[in-house]
């Protein structure tokens, strides 16, 4: 069984984007955007934890 003692759980809410218009692009390329969008009941749940290297799960 693993340690998770100092480990943080952080939430990250979602969103649902009703409409997307691109409406230009920037200088370094990038589009700009109008969008709208409306925050749900839903989140996913991130454990963050200290290692030696870098992981996803």
């Amino acid at each position: 069984m693993e340690d998770h003692t100092g480990d943080e759980v952080l939430l990250a809410p979602a969103k649902l984007t009703m409409s997307l218009r691109v409406v230009g692009v920037r200088p370094d390329g990038y589009h700009l955007i109008d969008a709208e969008m409306v925050s749900l009941d839903l989140c996913d749940e991130l454990l963050l934890c200290a290692g030696d290297d870098l992981a996803a799960l």
